[in-house]
């Protein structure tokens, strides 16, 4: 026996009755001879590429040329010498520092 399915077929909104909305009128667009503000377009001149080129080319700015370093004198390396060496007690002292604050603390906190 074979059940063969039924199809209903869908049937969409059914209008009762009709809705005159109101209608906006158009819009009149001005003329641009009324409006002062606006103005006509200006066309764009056609130009060498070549002269455009060469002329965008000269007129951009070069970088500042870094000063050459010159040879530093004895007197200069002395002093950047001397100013290494007190960063480096500077620093000792503050390893130094730290170290004594820790253990400070270590004690303290095993008391």
């Amino acid at each position: 026996e074979t059940i063969k399915a039924e199809i209903k077929k869908l049937s969409g909104p059914t209008v009762l009755g009709k809705i005159d909305l109101p209608k906006t009128p158009e819009k009149i667009k001005p003329a641009q001879e009324d409006d002062p503000n606006k103005r006509k377009r200006k066309r764009i001149k056609k130009v060498n590429v070549e002269k455009a080129g060469k002329k965008a080319f000269k007129d951009q700015k070069r970088p500042p040329r870094a000063p050459q370093k010159t040879e530093p004198t004895p007197e200069e390396i002395q002093k950047e010498i001397s100013r290494i060496e007190i960063l480096i007690y500077d620093l000792k002292l503050l390893k130094n520092l730290s170290n004594s604050i820790l253990n400070y603390l270590n004690n303290k906190h095993l008391n």
